[in-house]
């Protein structure tokens, strides 16, 4: 098969999930679930045809190919109704709290609202729970709502819009941080498919655009974080990864590798940049959060954290169901509680080794930065997180792939995002199956060939890089 006809393929499938949900042409559960697997099989397949034709493989096909065809799959995917999750009508409620009623979301829930059920503007989704997001990401909402202007039905595109806008941003601060990797350390990232793994990757336009998660809001940020570090413009950094965790919280993460970089491998006035850095950080800080921050006594944190320790699709849940569903004599509460203490003593230490290792070198890469970054987000959000959502992907699978094609970290942000497709069949909504199947799987199938790969070793695909 032809790219172009890899292409066509992938638009054609995309155009039947727009026919199928915008007419609503399913009847009935099974009919819904047979669709699903057709369309995933299908774009699976598509997908990896794409990735192993020469076009791509091998660097032979114009970059512009594979953008056009992206553009022509976001601009389906725009106008497919969120068809698997109504998590965006709870952005569009926090955003209009604000836009409209100059309400903080993180203090007034949407069911304490008197005008629920007579303004359109809000959905009856997530009414209980105050904001669980960076005080940047409610800054962000409440200007696409003002965009929005009060129409539901265009402030939903607006949503949708912006982030087939981060999408095109993300690839091309990602083709622009390979290239000059490649130019400047010699990396040699296929610049190509790296393009096409994330430009096409079907859990991006089906999960972030078709259904509108908000996860690209904190990649773009990292992106550009790791971008303007290969670029040498060291001084943005930390800003950035600021406002990352700003619109997402799992972001802070990559901020104490930041800073260690920067007092490490800054060759001249190391401490006068990072205090121009943190500067530069503090006073972002001061301006998204002072508004929301005026209030934070009446900031109902007991239910933000209840929010967040909701077992969902993660090692958690599995062990958490597989105790309630086995009446094997331990209260699954607390289950649940040891397991988020052990699993965040466990990641702690794994990153703390880590983190030290690199504080003994007299220096280390930003290749080996890029690393870390990436390593301590996956951990934390897939394994850590008591709630692993297929869409968490979208925040930091674009920063896995800075990392060399036979990495294995980077070979299983890919897979893994494949495996994750299955939410939308019966599998994803199984507890236990879910996570040994789209999760487990992957993990072993990747990280248990890498160890015994001869071809694989620790210093040019492992978890050390070259230097660079």
């Amino acid at each position: 098969m032809t790219f172009f006809g890899i292409g066509f393929l992938t638009a054609l499938l995309y155009a039947a999930a727009l026919a199928v949900y915008q007419l609503d042409l399913l009847s009935g559960k099974i009919a819904g679930e047979i669709f699903n697997w057709v369309l995933l099989l299908g774009l699976l397949y598509a997908y990896w045809q794409g990735a192993i034709h020469p076009a791509v493989a091998q660097e032979k096909g114009r970059a512009r190919v594979v953008v056009g065809f992206a553009i022509l799959f976001c601009g389906l995917a725009l106008f497919i109704p969120p068809f698997h999750s109504m998590d965006l009508f709870g952005y569009i409620n926090r955003g209009w709290q604000q836009a409209a009623y100059d309400i903080n979301p993180y203090v007034t829930v949407v069911s304490e609202m008197p005008t629920l059920g007579r303004d359109p503007m809000l959905a009856y989704h997530w009414i209980d729970n105050p904001s669980p997001y960076g005080f940047l990401y409610m800054l962000w909402a409440k200007a696409l709502c003002w965009i929005g202007g009060g129409y539901r039905e265009f402030t939903l595109l607006v949503f949708k819009g912006s982030n087939v806008l981060l999408h095109f941003a993300i690839a091309g601060l990602l083709y622009l941080g390979v290239r000059k990797g490649n130019q400047l350390y010699q990396w040699d990232i296929p610049e190509r498919q790296t393009l096409y793994l994330y430009l096409w990757n079907p859990l991006l336009i089906l999960h972030h655009i078709a259904n509108g998660h908000n996860d690209l809001a904190m990649a773009a940020f990292v992106v550009l974080a790791v971008t303007l570090a290969i670029y040498d413009r060291w001084v943005w950094v930390l800003p950035s990864l600021l406002a990352a965790t700003l619109m997402k919280y799992a972001a802070v993460v990559t901020l104490p590798f930041a800073v260690l970089f920067f007092l490490k491998n800054r060759p001249r006035h190391p401490l006068r940049t990072l205090v121009t850095s943190i500067v530069l950080s503090g006073a972002l800080f001061l301006w998204v959060s002072g508004p929301f921050l005026l209030d934070w006594q009446s900031f109902q944190f007991e239910k933000i954290v209840a929010n967040a320790g909701v077992p969902t699709g993660s090692i958690h849940a599995f062990f958490y169901h597989a105790v309630k569903s086995l009446h094997i004599g331990i209260d699954p509460e607390v289950l649940k509680a040891g397991l988020t203490w052990g699993l965040r003593g466990l990641f702690l230490a794994i990153v703390g080794v880590r983190f030290y290792r690199l504080i003994r070198r007299p220096h280390f890469s930003t290749e080996q930065w890029i690393l870390e970054v990436v390593l301590a987000q996956a951990l934390l959000i897939c394994f850590v997180s008591p709630k692993f959502y297929p869409w968490y992907l979208g925040m930091f699978l674009g920063a896995g792939l800075f990392l060399r094609a036979e990495n294995p970290l980077r070979q299983w942000l890919v897979l893994l995002s494949c495996f994750q497709l299955l939410a939308f069949t019966f599998v994803g909504q199984a507890h236990m199956l879910n996570f040994v199947v789209m999760t487990a799987l992957p993990t072993v199938w990747v990280f248990g060939r890498a160890k015994g790969h001869q071809a694989i070793t620790e210093s040019n695909a492992g978890l050390t890089p070259h230097l660079g």
